[in-house]
């Protein structure tokens, strides 16, 4: 009670509710749980400000808090809002309850939630997870900002270490290859000064021979000869590593005559001796054809073979040699070395010094007359693999006459003897460098100078592989990038370190170091260092890298696993948001949250339009809500608002509990989802705020949970745009799905006052309204008139007070309440909201046929399934790249337009049937697409294409009867066969020949091979809808039993193109028939609908004299007859063989459940339907 001790407007609604449960069952207006009283509060008469008393602080709700945040274990209760009964259809007691679906909020306006909606044809809105309020911005925010920084890390982490290892393992193996190389190098310098001093000592032994001989003959010099000689000389030669030595001995003319006896006595024996030795020897490679030329005078061979003239004396003359080469400028023996002018140089410094010298290099033009003697000279010492114009170098030792008692000779004792004769050692220079360095050692170059004051300095290049030396060519050849580990010698140098070498003593004569000297330079190569360098830099480093690599996946891979954590828990928690929002106004969910988070004791918030419903402190004894929910919910306080001023509008089917006990689920579901999701959307588009749907019934309201001062208003239009909305569905949903609802109607109520809002807390709360406004508004649903929105008194005031007087029209009867007091009430037809209607379609603008709207529908769907046929063509044309394919631009917005035209020009063809008519066509083409996508063949667009045209066209123009009755009546087709098939073929045919579809025939038939086939396919299936025929029913089975049952023919074989057209087209022949009788293969009640629309065509033709008897006395056994001559058999083909086992398969069951219940049932309806066209009695059947 208020202050004045009178009850306020919502208790005694409270109290009228509380009254109407001791009322008889069926005067109940509805069935309330329990008695329920809420504080008073004075309402002022504007309805538009409430004073509120001090809220109290709120108390967390755990029940709130768990069950409907966190576990969202929230479900709607399939009662309605106040446990109502419905009597909306007389005695029936059983009824489909729908799930419920409520609005989303559009982030405007009133609260209409964010959970799932029904949106136009069931389609949910998904859950946005990716709101995050400021906080938890920031917090993902830090988030990422350290996976960044720690990403950064451990890719410079990776990068350093990586370069670490590869540069420390690099210059590593820079320090072993630089080591290995200069120990080769060392090791070089070695060995060559070993080899020259090798050389010379074995030079200075052969000179001792000729001494001992020479005193052990007792003879002097130069008459001295060495026994044996030439197989002294051959290992001689092998262990100084020459190609050849000889022998000289000073003559003077005094001598002359005497020497030139001696040779001839002495020379032509070791002549003979070496020449047999030579054939033994494999380093010799000259000729042994022809015998050396024998001169017992001296000779010179420069420029020609002359005699040496007397007194030109001394001479230095050849003697014993090895080996000894045919020469035609040259003998054997008694040659005058100092007569050649390449000899002089050395020889005379030898003759001079009375010391080893070593000469230049034999670096000769190969063009000139002295270099081509050199160069075939040493030819005879080399291989073919070699060349004889690399370096060659000579020894020249001295032979002096002593006494044979000193180990080694002083520089006084060397210039104190007399000088009798020089041995002479030729050697090429690579011989000195071959055979020292390992296998492994690989590119060492050896650059070899001489450097002469007169003249330009000789340089050539060696480079040593293991034991194999190579000659580069001249020049400094070596690879700059080694140039700093350059190690470099000259011979007198390298002479005096391996003479002066513990272990190494030299004893013979020291090597003259001439105005010429010769330097060695020793370098690495590129070869060098990849023989030394290794990959383990590299492994190592990929190693490193792969083991960060590792542990970088692995960060990644708990990283992702985390986030997907996260968005896991965030779906949850946004999935729980959304359905909280979508049971709860926004202020209610608030409310929650804080109750959860323990924040509406601490802050007191005061909200608008909110009253706490408990107190801190409930007086013990009082009856109000608020004492008895603070005990039940240990001190929690409930959430319960009162709204003054609100608008409520119920919605229910009528009929649905009848219609839906006969349907399957999935029809019922489907209509529901149709009808509430269309009111979902006008709802969201004009801020209404939907309360619930609970099976039948739909429930919405304006001013709650924010006051609206046109809430009247806004819900009049609202109920008359979904009442629009809702005869549309009902009327077309027939065209688009098996369902038949066009017996269903929508009946809609709307009152206005104050209600009170909360949640019921609990299992499956949910945001509700209480009062009598709610009351008012079912009775006037439940007392309302089929398509009609009728209102109360107080809407009705409301609307007038808007100016809206137009909009009511007062009933003529009164409307009896709960409490047997008779209301007036009133009719409401609001202006729409929606300026264009939802179901809106667009059309062309050179469109030239009228169509209805269920026509219309028809061809929009048959242009669609075409375009897209076609479109799928055109991107097949461009994959196989044919000369074919057109762009997809205006050419394919004209062949759209042309298909559009075609089409309308064809559902305008269709005569105004019950059977056949262009809907029927739909139907089966319906079908027949959702086959083409089962069969397990690949079957071209183009002939997709043909054989939707085909289910299109195939009852064009239908006369109403059959073919055997049009043949009776004369009406016959010059085929004799199939004549509405036929017709139906050439009036599409030449529609499509017309020239305003010349782009869609190019297209789909580019050539006249193409159109032929095109159109051959197309009859052929139209023609095979003909099944009462048995002439074509006998060729199509044998043609399936050819394709499938047979074995492959030979012409198949050598054909597999042609062989793939002709099982294409059986295919789609059998689809075509399954697509002409699916009405028989559908649901129940979409068969018995369409059988009594064929009926009554066949009727109408038979009282029109058209058929000679009446189809009702055959109608039972004709539909058997169809099923197990026809549908069954076709069906069982198509399942057994083939590539539409599945379509047979699922066929099958549906037909065999309409044959079965025919099969009981039909009888009756027979008799039913025959009562229903001719006006016989009705019988009742199972």
């Amino acid at each position: 009670m208020d202050s004045n001790g009178s009850r306020c407007p919502l208790e005694r609604s409270f109290m009228i509710v509380q009254k109407s449960r001791d009322m008889p069952r069926e005067q109940q207006a509805a069935k309330v749980t329990s008695s329920i009283m809420i504080p008073c509060l004075k309402i002022s008469s504007n309805s538009a400000a409430v004073p509120r008393p001090p809220s109290p602080p709120a108390a967390s709700s755990n029940l709130v808090g768990e069950n409907v945040v966190l576990q969202t274990r929230v479900s709607v209760s399939s009662a309605s809002t106040h446990g109502r009964q419905s009597h909306r259809d007389g005695d029936e007691n059983s009824r489909y309850d729908a799930s419920d679906h409520t609005d989303e909020s559009d982030g405007v306006g009133d609260d209409v939630g964010s959970g799932n909606i029904y949106c136009g044809e069931g389609k949910q809105k998904s859950i946005d997870t990716d709101t995050l309020d400021p906080e938890e911005t920031k917090e993902a925010r830090r988030i990422l900002i350290v996976r960044i920084l720690f990403s950064l890390l451990l890719i410079s982490s990776t990068v350093g270490i990586a370069c670490a290892v590869y540069f420390f393992i690099e210059a590593a193996e820079v320090r072993e290859f630089e080591n290995k190389y200069l120990s080769d190098a060392d090791k070089l310098k070695e060995s060559i000064g070993l080899a020259l001093r090798s050389t010379l000592s074995s030079a200075d032994s052969w000179a001792i021979n000729y001494i001992a001989v020479q005193k052990a003959g007792n003879t002097s010099f130069p008459f001295v000869a060495l026994p044996n000689f030439a197989i002294q000389a051959a290992k001689f030669k092998m262990m100084a590593r020459a190609y050849a030595i000889g022998v000289s001995f000073i003559v003077s003319d005094a001598q002359r005559r005497d020497w030139e006896r001696f040779t001839a006595q002495e020379g032509p024996s070791f002549v003979e001796e070496a020449w047999k030795l030579q054939s033994q020897d494999d380093t010799f490679q000259g000729s042994l054809d022809q015998y050396p030329i024998i001169r017992e005078e001296l000779f010179t061979n420069f420029p020609d073979l002359s005699t040496v003239p007397d007194g030109s004396g001394p001479y230095l003359v050849w003697w014993q040699n090895y080996p000894i080469v045919y020469n035609p400028i040259s003998a054997a023996y008694n040659f005058h070395l100092l007569s050649f002018p390449t000899f002089q140089k050395l020889y005379n410094t030898t003759l001079t010094t009375k010391r080893p010298v070593l000469s230049g290099f034999n670096l000769v033009d190969p063009e000139s007359d002295i270099g081509k003697v050199s160069v075939a000279y040493l030819e005879n010492f080399v291989a073919e693999s070699e060349s004889a114009s690399e370096p060659v170098t000579n020894l020249v030792y001295p032979i002096l006459s002593q006494d044979l008692l000193d180990l080694s000779l002083d520089e006084e004792s060397v210039d104190s003897l007399d000088l009798v004769g020089t041995i002479a050692i030729g050697m090429f220079w690579r011989e000195l460098l071959r055979d020292i360095l390992p296998e492994t050692s690989e590119g060492i170059q050896v650059v070899t100078e001489e450097i002469c004051a007169t003249k330009e300095p000789a340089i050539f290049t060696y480079e040593i592989n293991g034991a194999t030396t190579t000659y580069l060519g001249l020049g400094d050849l070596s690879d700059v990038a080694y140039n700093y580990l350059e190690s470099s010698f000259s011979m007198v140098e390298l002479m005096e370190a391996t003479t002066l070498s513990p272990g190494y003593r030299y004893t013979g004569i020291p090597l003259m170091e001439t105005d010429c000297s010769i330097r060695m330079r020793i370098y690495p190569s590129s070869k060098t260092a990849s023989s030394s360098y290794s990959s383990q830099s590299v492994a190592f480093t990929i190693s490193s890298v792969l083991v960060f690599l590792f542990a970088g996946i692995l960060f990644a891979l708990y990283d992702l696993l985390v986030k997907k954590r996260q968005r896991k828990v965030a779906y949850i928690a946004a999935r729980s948001s959304a359905i909280v929002a979508d049971l709860f106004p926004k202020e209610v969910q608030t409310r929650l949250y804080e109750a959860r988070d323990g924040l509406g004791k601490e802050k007191g918030k005061k909200h608008k339009n909110i009253t706490w419903a408990a107190s801190p402190t409930p007086e013990k004894g009082s009856s109000s809500i608020d004492s008895v929910v603070s005990d039940e919910r240990n001190g929690d306080l409930s959430i319960a608002d009162v709204y003054p001023s609100t608008t409520v509008m119920y919605a229910g089917i009528y009929g649905f509990a009848r219609w839906s006990t006969n349907r399957d689920p999935k029809e019922v579901f489907d209509l529901l989802e149709a009808l509430f999701g269309a009111f979902d959307e006008i709802a969201n588009r004009q801020k209404i705020y939907k309360i619930e749907n609970t099976g039948d019934t739909y429930v919405a309201a304006c001013g709650v949970p924010r006051e609206n001062v046109n809430h009247a208003v806004k819900m009049a239009r609202f109920a008359t745009d979904c009442r629009d909305r809702s005869v549309e569905i009902l009327h077309n949903v027939n065209y688009v799905s098996d369902i038949r609802a066009s017996k269903l109607f929508v009946r809609f109520g709307l009152a206005s006052g104050p209600v009170a809002g909360g949640i019921l807390r609990g299992q499956r709360a949910r945001f509700q309204l209480f009062g009598l406004t709610t009351l008012n508004a079912e009775l006037m649903e439940r007392t309302g008139e089929l398509g009609r929105i009728q209102a109360t008194e107080t809407t009705a005031n409301l609307l007038c007070d808007a100016g809206k007087e137009t909009w009511v029209n007062k009933r003529p009867d009164a409307v009896v309440g709960g409490d047997d007091t008779p209301l007036d009430t009133f009719w409401v037809q609001a202006k729409s909201c929606d300026s264009i209607s939802t179901l809106s379609v667009e059309t062309s603008a050179s469109k030239t046929f009228s169509l209805p709207v269920p026509k219309e529908r028809i061809v929009i769907w048959f242009s669609d399934t075409l375009r897209d046929i076609l479109t799928e063509l055109q991107m097949s044309r461009q994959d196989s790249g044919t000369e074919r394919a057109l762009p997809i631009d205006e050419t394919m917005l004209q062949l759209q337009r042309q298909i559009r035209s075609f089409v309308e020009a064809i559902g305008s063809l269709y005569s105004d049937l019950p059977f056949h008519n262009f809907e029927n066509a739909f139907h089966g083409a319906t079908t027949l697409s959702k086959m083409l996508g089962q069969v397990t063949i690949d079957i071209p667009p183009v002939d997709r294409f043909s054989v939707m045209l085909a289910a299109m066209i195939r009852e064009v123009d239908h006369p109403g009867i059959e073919n055997d009755h049009l043949s009776k009546r004369g009406d016959a087709h010059p085929s004799g066969k199939s004549i509405i098939q036929l017709r139906a073929f050439e009036l599409a045919l030449t529609i499509l020949s017309d020239e305003k579809y010349d782009k869609l025939r190019s297209f789909l038939c580019p050539t006249a091979e193409d159109f032929s086939y095109f159109s051959q396919l197309i009859q052929s299936c139209v023609i095979a809808t003909d099944v009462m025929n048995p002439i074509v029913s006998s060729a199509r089975k044998r043609r399936w039993e050819q394709t499938f049952a047979c074995p492959i023919q030979n012409e198949d074989l050598e054909n597999p193109g042609k062989a793939e057209r002709k099982k294409t087209k059986v295919v789609l022949e059998h689809l075509m028939i399954v697509a002409h009788l699916s009405y028989t293969m559908r649901s129940w009640n979409f068969y018995t609908d369409w059988s009594i629309r064929l009926y009554q065509e066949m009727v109408s033709s038979f009282i029109e004299g058209k058929i000679p008897s009446d189809p009702a006395d055959s109608w039972f056994n004709r539909e058997m007859m169809l099923f197990d001559n026809i549908v069954l058999p076709l069906l069982d083909t198509l399942r057994d063989a083939g590539p539409c086992k599945a379509i047979g398969a699922e066929l099958m069951t549906r037909a065999m459940d309409n044959r079965d219940q025919w099969k009981t049932k039909g009888k009756g309806m027979v008799i039913n339907m025959r009562f229903e066209f001719t006006g016989e009695k009705r019988v009742h059947f199972a």
